[in-house]
């Protein structure tokens, strides 16, 4: 499953797949730039707040272009990564898609997950 979304953000982009449509049980994949890189992460969330990383990074590929007023962000995912404890798979069932954004760079520790993407892929 590829997405893009655009919104009005400079620093980070966050979209999430949820039951219920809040971050309670939602799988979250977050994007963001720091010092000119390129950072995401596949989180999930018990609860509204700052979501937890996952164990299995199971983003395919990624890209993100800001043009100082917004950003459009490229996610490459399987529908169904197997990842049972913290990945929402998508079925034909009733999907439902939350976001957030902000414009700045997130003020939170966040580790910083390298050699876990397998392709970082440009935004038309």
């Amino acid at each position: 499953m590829t997405l893009q979304i655009t919104a009005a953000a400079t620093g980070w982009v966050g979209i999430g797949f949820s039951p219920s449509g809040t971050m309670k049980g939602a799988d979250i994949i977050f994007v963001w730039m720091v010092n000119e890189k390129l950072r995401a992460m596949d989180m999930h969330s018990e609860s509204n707040g700052i979501p937890t990383l996952d164990v299995e990074q199971d983003i395919r590929r990624y890209d993100m272009k800001q043009n100082g007023t917004h950003a459009a962000v490229i996610i490459d995912r399987l529908l169904d990564t197997c990842d049972e404890a913290h990945d929402f798979a998508i079925t034909e069932d009733t999907t439902r898609v939350i976001f957030a954004y902000g414009r700045d760079a997130p003020k939170v520790n966040l580790p910083i997950i390298s050699g876990t993407i397998t392709e970082v892929i440009e935004v038309a």
